[in-house]
């Protein structure tokens, strides 16, 4: 039975560096976790708009008054997103 070119030339590859290979599979896992974060990051400017108005909502900005840095709400609680900030 004859194994295939491109299995042997990866068994080979593997052999000759494995810990290059687990930083590449390292790096590849914590890229697709990364991206399935970005991914499930639930963004509905029309509810934020809603509940800004509903709690009253005023916009923190910095030191020089240019940054926009967070929202103060009535609700007690200081809401951070760079989303929200437009």
């Amino acid at each position: 039975m004859a194994s295939h070119p491109n299995v042997t030339k990866t068994i080979t590859l593997i052999r000759q560096n494995p810990f290059g290979i687990l930083i590449t599979l390292g790096l590849a896992l914590a890229l697709i976790k990364l991206f399935s974060l970005y991914a499930s990051v639930d963004v509905d400017d029309g509810r934020w708009q809603q509940f800004k108005a509903e709690h009253e909502c005023v916009i923190q900005t910095g030191e020089q008054g240019s940054q926009r840095l967070s929202w103060k709400c009535n609700d007690g609680k200081i809401y951070y997103s760079w989303r929200q900030q437009r």
